[in-house]
């Protein structure tokens, strides 16, 4: 994060739906940190500006946040084991920077403003890169083969869809 200032999370916008899986994610970290091991996520939770009481849920969906997030980690880094030089790209990324394998390009692609919230938030680490952009435009999928992405398809490419195509109507799906 740029600054040591937190990140104020407004009600009602789009910035406010990723404060949900956020708090999944600190939640099963704090309950069953052994089962769902994510520092990050409560680092990141420390740097907004926002009443995580507002987000009433069941302990069972907290728990579906912090296990959607691990078995996407494990299935990315079953893949790298195979495309050790692979990229991954997490669709609707959010504010998740929970996997990170110290090797692999990282290309987190969401919308405008959220891709602005999340640069105040966590920026960006080492082999990693913001794409700011709506994946139904798909378009997407030459730039992040471009500067300053660099996805190498002949290294392997691996893409993270978690939470957000629950936003899309059936059609839109199908198409995507």
């Amino acid at each position: 994060m740029a600054t040591h200032e937190k990140f104020k999370v407004e009600s009602g916008t789009v910035q406010e739906t990723l404060m949900m899986p956020l708090y999944g994610r600190v939640y099963c970290e704090e309950h069953f940190p052994h089962t769902f091991p994510n520092r990050a996520a409560k680092e990141t939770a420390g740097r907004v500006d926002y009443d995580f009481n507002k987000v009433k849920s069941s302990e069972l969906n907290m728990i579906t946040w912090g296990l959607r997030a691990k078995m996407l980690q494990d299935a990315a880094k079953d893949y790298l084991k195979r495309h050790p030089r692979a990229t991954i790209i997490n669709l609707g990324c959010g504010l998740d920077i929970s996997f990170d394998d110290g090797t692999c390009r990282y290309i987190n692609m969401d919308l405008p403003d959220v891709i602005a919230a999340r640069e105040k938030i966590v920026g960006c680490r080492e082999r990693e890169n913001n794409f700011a952009g709506d994946l139904m435009d798909f378009s997407w999928m030459q730039k992040v083969t471009e500067e300053p992405y660099n996805a190498n398809v002949s290294d392997g490419v691996y893409i993270i869809c978690g939470g957000v195509l629950m936003y899309f109507h059936t059609d839109e799906m199908q198409r995507f």
